[in-house]
């Protein structure tokens, strides 16, 4: 529903910066040859072809090339990471004005590996976000986002999720390094 700017919709918006490079629409991008090696493209027509017939699929975690693409000045790259900044503002500003937030002093808490790729998503948003709500203090969520529905089903336990809550943080934190670290082989 036009809902969206994660990781997965950067990845789109990044090619349809690279189609719109082919056909001469904008600058050349280093995100075509980035893509291409991510698929095994041979160039980048059957890059979009083989996305167009999906014989080469991009996903999230494609993203992180645009970011790399973007951090070497690549203005595309540049320009879709800024896109997503916007999206994502437009989003919390959706919200800030439902809860008539406009007014008051509050954090934002950001959730994701994709508030990881610095100014060139952030600052967009922020600028956006504190022009409708200057009481916004932006935090980055340093515990995972399990916890906070571990600590609400607690509460509705009866438990005091306060004891643990240290704990409960170190212990996944460790089991989510410990899993991602099987996953590359680093058992």
């Amino acid at each position: 529903m036009g809902e969206g700017a994660g990781a997965g919709e950067l990845v789109a918006e990044a090619l349809r910066g690279v189609a719109r490079a082919w056909s001469l629409r904008q600058p050349a991008t280093r995100l075509t040859e980035a893509f291409m090696q991510l698929t095994g493209a041979l160039d980048a027509d059957d890059l979009l072809e083989g996305l167009t017939l999906e014989r080469y699929h991009l996903n999230a975690e494609a993203a992180r090339s645009v970011f790399r693409v973007a951090a070497d000045g690549d203005v595309v790259a540049c320009q879709a990471i800024e896109w997503a900044g916007k999206e994502l503002a437009s989003l919390a500003i959706g919200v800030i004005r439902q809860l008539n937030f406009e007014r008051l002093d509050f954090d934002a808490v950001l959730v994701g590996s994709l508030f990881d790729g610095g100014s060139l998503l952030n600052e967009p948003l922020f600028r956006a976000v504190r022009a409708v709500a200057p009481g916004v203090r932006f935090l980055r969520l340093s515990a995972p986002p399990i916890i906070g529905g571990v600590m609400i089903g607690m509460e509705i336990a009866g438990c005091d999720p306060r004891r643990v809550h240290t704990r409960l943080i170190e212990s996944t934190q460790e089991l989510y390094s410990s899993r991602q670290g099987a996953a590359m082989g680093e058992d």
